[in-house]
């Protein structure tokens, strides 16, 4: 969404744009989520007459696509700041050197072979 700009601007040491591109994804994902929720509470029942739910199924169907729609926000960030979150790390590797008796602690090994 945002994840080569805002690590061009952060490896730049331009960090201020980086936040604003990392600010506008946050912004995107959060309406994006909250209109998918949205759309999926309306016209969930509808969709699933849509996709073949049968009469006898459609009552737990209804029920299960609620809770999934409850949770997509949560859904929507954990996989949307996903590449931020692995942007920042692979920058830090670059940007310092580290003592990896200080490191181990914070981050995986494997994640500082960035590629």
């Amino acid at each position: 969404m945002g994840r080569p700009q805002a690590a061009i601007k952060m490896g730049e040491g331009n960090k201020e744009e980086a936040e604003k591109i990392l600010g506008t994804g946050v912004t995107t994902l959060f309406f994006l989520s909250l209109t998918l929720s949205f759309v999926f509470f309306t016209f969930g029942q509808d969709f699933l007459q849509l996709f073949g739910a049968s009469n006898e199924t459609l009552p737990f169907a209804w029920d299960y696509l609620k809770i999934i729609s409850l949770g997509a926000i949560t859904i929507q960030f954990a996989l949307g700041l996903n590449p931020y979150i692995s942007t920042r790390v692979c920058l830090i590797q670059y940007d310092h050197h580290f003592d990896w008796s200080d490191v181990k602690h914070h981050f995986r090994p494997d994640s500082y072979f960035c590629i």
